[in-house]
């Protein structure tokens, strides 16, 4: 929900006959009317993100005399809006940037009247409504109404606006103070909007831009399609420092151009250190500004990142297309919009297609269900890059930047629910940011990151069960299960051939059955990534994708219909401190590697298998829970188990390679010795690495674990 406050300027004088109507002053009752009135404003706490003042002299030092606010608004003086009409009003009202919460009008009767009584509808007026017949008698000097407004400020229409407090005077009564008036007589006092009302939130989607026409007429929006859709030319142009130190922390300056609309912002294109980001949401807009002067001076002047020089920037790329606005009905309204178009930089060029979906936050389930059934028949994607980091790679002929990568950084997580969706939604996005490296076949680090990311993804679902387990999350761990059973055979081949083969083609690279061997490895692996490219490009992984993204948003634990003490045990432990959490689950895996690991030296490569899957298990969640306890306390207690986990996986090496080369090894006398040659060699440094690993049990039994301190 949206606050548009309209005010007439205070009461000006005439003293002066021969100075143009522009240029007359308040009188000294206005000057009296306008400073009342801004008490009144910060006493109700309206606050604007934007004012919109008319060049006059009384709107502008109206406007000096309710100043201040709790914070600095973008100020705006237009030209146009001197004795502007209501339609002309209504026009600057839907240039208004959507991130903008209120916005104030400084301005002139009979527009400001007139727009107010449009706004309002007749349907009010046939009601007799006490606020819409009190606002038809006058709008005075001074007077300020309040509106909430739950279209997109591009949508908003005549009898678009529902009333909130109508036109208020700050002057005492009884002169001129209009309230409300409850059916009994009773002066109530002013009504301001909602602190309850229902905040929007945004969700962002990847689109092949030649399915942009199909979006627009997919059966799911025409049934809720209110009017046509607007659409216009937008330029998006990307400014970095002229030393990149910008992008290098993360920040683009980004200019859009929207008719005659020019607006700056200062947006992230990577996620902060430690900042929550929920797969399918859009990175925040640290600033925007009505663009005026050199580029970036005003919106870094508001909002610049630590050491960032204001000037110069230099422009990087553009993002030139078309965008289209759609409002959508039924019980949760929202709004659709599509940018579509090219990235384009001066030697190269990409076609882009975004959507994004506004909505308020109680309409989630509406807008999953939505979301789904577009996903249906489009090929609608969880973002794995910003728009904007996209425009910077372009532009430096750079790989992109993922928006995640790595473990997750719950540091800042409070509850357990916030604990699990930060981690979950941020496997995700290291998972999405990964994949497309993965289907290139090219680098080994892209299957690799991918595995990792999934395996950490099931080990959060298995951590946080307690609190998040229901059908919808139970299915996303089985079907993770089967990306990672896909991902596996690439990754083991990977290792095979870089690190057990590798050594063993070196000491024999005369003999052509081991380079033969060699090639039918190749070509296996091959085969594997042809599994994994098919995997990551077709529907499934997408959609997997999807659904994390949404079932982060819905939160279907929380509608699980379960016995009442059970269903108040789940929300005491959802909306419990994270810490306690995680040391009991922390302490619960760690007893159990103590107790697999007993008489280590007895243990049997089965043994020291499952040995290896009990560290994997404690390491990934040691790697998760680590940043409530400071780098310093974990630092070496993990250290000590990933040695461990390292040197159990050399042994399990081994038994990955004879299984591999079961699958190559054929009925041909040479193929068969050579895998004679390798398996030799894997058995002379089995023995080793069983040393090793001892060594390392025992390094890791001397590492008190980090949470127990």
């Amino acid at each position: 929900m949206r606050q548009l406050l309209l005010l007439r300027h205070a009461k000006s004088s005439w003293d002066d006959p021969s100075l143009p109507d522009h240029d007359r002053p308040l009188a000294p009752r206005g000057q009296a009317d306008a400073s009342a009135m801004g008490a009144e404003m910060r006493a109700l706490g309206l606050d604007p993100d934007i004012v919109l003042v008319s060049t006059a002299r009384r709107t502008r030092e109206t406007l000096a005399l309710i100043e201040p606010f709790e914070e600095a608004p973008v100020i705006d003086a237009v030209e146009s809006l001197y004795l502007a009409s209501d339609q002309r009003i209504l026009d600057l009202l839907h240039a208004v940037p959507e991130t903008a919460r209120s916005v104030l009008v400084i301005g002139h009767n009979p527009g400001l009247h007139n727009l107010a009584l449009a706004l309002i509808g007749p349907a009010a007026m046939a009601r007799r409504e006490p606020d819409a017949l009190r606002l038809a008698e006058k709008f005075p000097t001074a007077a300020l109404a309040e509106f909430a407004i739950a279209t997109p400020w591009w949508g908003l229409e005549p009898g678009g606006a529902e009333t909130r407090s109508l036109p208020v005077s700050a002057r005492p009564p009884p002169a001129r103070l209009l309230t409300r008036i409850s059916p009994e007589g009773e002066t109530l006092p002013v009504a301001r909007l909602a602190s309850g009302a229902d905040p929007e939130e945004v969700f962002e989607f990847r689109l092949d831009p030649a399915a942009v026409p199909a979006l627009l007429r997919h059966p799911a929006i025409a049934a809720r399609r209110e009017g046509r859709a607007r659409s216009s030319a937008v330029s998006l142009l990307y400014h970095d420092a002229a030393d990149g130190r910008l992008a290098e922390e993360g920040f683009l300056v980004v200019l859009e151009t929207r008719g005659r609309s020019r607006l700056e912002r200062l947006e992230r294109i990577l996620p902060a250190h430690g900042d929550r980001l929920d797969p399918s949401r859009p990175l925040p807009v640290l600033a925007e500004v009505p663009s005026v002067g050199p580029i970036g001076t005003a919106v870094l002047a508001k909002a610049a990142p630590a050491g960032v020089a204001p000037a110069p920037l230099a422009a990087l790329a553009a993002a030139v297309g078309r965008r289209s606005d759609l409002r959508l009905g039924g019980p949760a309204p929202c709004t659709l919009t599509v940018y579509c178009g090219h990235l384009r930089t001066l030697a190269a060029e990409r076609p882009f297609a975004l959507l994004r979906l506004s909505a308020p936050v109680s309409a989630r389930a509406e807008v999953a269900q939505l979301v789904r059934a577009l996903a249906e028949t489009l090929p609608l994607a969880v973002p794995h890059v910003s728009l904007g980091e996209e425009a910077r790679a372009l532009a430096l002929g750079l790989p992109t930047r993922p928006l995640r990568r790595g473990a997750p950084d719950l540091g800042n997580a409070e509850t357990v629910e916030d604990g699990a969706i930060r981690a979950i939604g941020h496997l995700a996005l290291a998972l999405a940011g990964a994949a497309p490296i993965a289907a290139e076949g090219q680098d080994p680090e892209g299957v690799h990151q991918s595995r990792v990311a999934i395996r950490r993804l099931r080990s959060v679902l298995t951590v946080f069960k307690a609190a998040i387990s229901c059908p919808a999350m139970d299915d996303l761990k089985a079907r993770a299960g089967e990306i990672a059973r896909t991902l596996g055979p690439a990754r083991d081949w990977d290792v095979f051939l870089t690190e057990t083969f590798a050594p063993v083609q070196q000491a024999f690279a005369e003999r052509p059955d081991i380079a033969a061997l060699g090639k039918a490895s190749l070509k296996a692996r091959a085969e594997a990534y042809r599994d994994v490219r098919a995997l990551i490009e077709g529907p499934a992984f997408r959609l997997f994708l999807l659904d994390v993204a949404l079932a982060l948003a819905e939160r279907p634990w929380r509608s699980v219909a379960e016995e009442g003490d059970v269903e108040r045990r789940r929300a005491e432990l959802l909306d419990a401190p994270l810490e306690a959490f995680a040391g009991a689950a922390l302490e619960k895996r760690y007893k159990r590697i103590r107790r697999d690991g007993e008489g280590f030296a007895a243990l049997d490569i089965p043994a020291l298998h499952a040995l290896r899957i009990d560290a994997k298990r404690l390491r990934y969640a040691g790697e998760l829970f680590a940043p409530l306890h400071g780098e310093k306390k974990s630092r070496r207690f993990l250290k000590a188990l990933a040695a461990l986990q390292d040197a159990l996986g050399r042994l399990n090496d081994g038994a990955v390679a004879g299984a591999l080369l079961e699958k190559v090894a054929g009925r041909d006398a040479g193929r068969a010795r050579a895998v004679g040659v390798v398996e030799g060699w894997v058995a002379r440094g089995a023995a080793t690495a069983r040393m090793d690993a001892a060594e390392a049990w025992e390094e890791f039994l001397d590492r008190a674990p980090f949470w127990r301190e």
